[in-house]
């Protein structure tokens, strides 16, 4: 992905968050999110060509472009019945860089299929379990509250990040972690202390990767992508926890 951005001077197609599912379909061998190959396609392609299309045609600010995209993943993930919370930052990050070229949800869609042709041949050669897809329950009124809250604190914080002109303070990546700790069940919920510290050691992992590695080296963005992600997966293997949206948030410095 970085190697194919740099080589075809299209920035666009580095999509952090695909580090993300990368970790959670072929690295934990385990159910991350409910969710089956082809509806992980629909959600990816869906939201990333529904980013590009706010970002070309919506008359709102910047706010009300984020509370528009926000909104569409959260209905799409209700009645879709799934948990793939990553479609979230396929909407929202080209609405953040004002990224309206085609190439972004292209490379999405190809990355996408690259992920899931990846872990079907893993199934195949069982080298991970073929895990079967439960469509989530839908309450709907605790459904609706969540969401409402989730929008109403998201906005808060974007409305902060506008108006102070730091927009890192809502990178996708982040929104996405805060979506999987109020959504999820899983056991890293039991954990923050350990998972904000590996959101930490990631985030300053690339940065650190990004400025000596391209500012200060000159090297070549895939072998600093290489410096970022076998680090952060050997803590993920002394730690025995890996956290999905910390790949993301490595990757954040080169696109930035």
């Amino acid at each position: 992905m970085v190697g194919c951005a740099e080589g075809l001077a299209e920035r666009e197609i580095i999509f952090p968050e695909m580090a993300a599912l990368a970790i959670g379909m072929w690295v934990v061998d385990k159910r991350v999110w409910h969710c089956n190959k082809w509806k992980m396609l629909l959600a990816m392609s869906l939201c990333s060509v529904t980013g590009v299309l706010i970002v070309r045609y919506s008359p709102f600010p910047l706010l009300g472009n984020i509370a528009l995209a926000f909104s569409f993943a959260a209905i799409h993930l209700t009645l879709s019945r799934t948990t793939l919370i990553p479609q979230v930052s396929a909407i929202i990050l080209p609405i953040l860089l004002k990224t309206d070229s085609w190439v972004y949800p292209a490379a999405v869609i190809i990355m996408s299929l690259i992920i899931i042709l990846g872990q079907y041949l893993m199934e195949k050669k069982q080298l991970r379990t073929p895990i079967e897809y439960i469509p989530v329950k839908i309450y709907w009124r605790p459904v609706l509250l969540s969401w409402t809250f989730l929008l109403f604190t998201v906005l808060s914080v974007a409305s902060l990040a506008i108006y102070t002109n730091n927009i890192y303070f809502i990178l996708p990546p982040l929104i996405v972690t805060y979506i999987e700790f109020a959504h999820s069940k899983a056991g890293f919920r039991n954990r923050p202390v350990q998972i904000l510290l590996t959101l930490f050691a990631a985030s300053l992992l690339g940065s650190l990767c990004q400025w000596f590695g391209y500012y200060q080296w000159h090297l070549p963005e895939f072998l600093i992508a290489l410096c970022i992600t076998g680090p952060l997966f050997l803590l993920f293997e002394l730690s025995g926890k890996p956290f999905a949206p910390a790949g993301a948030v490595a990757l954040i410095p080169l696109l930035l």
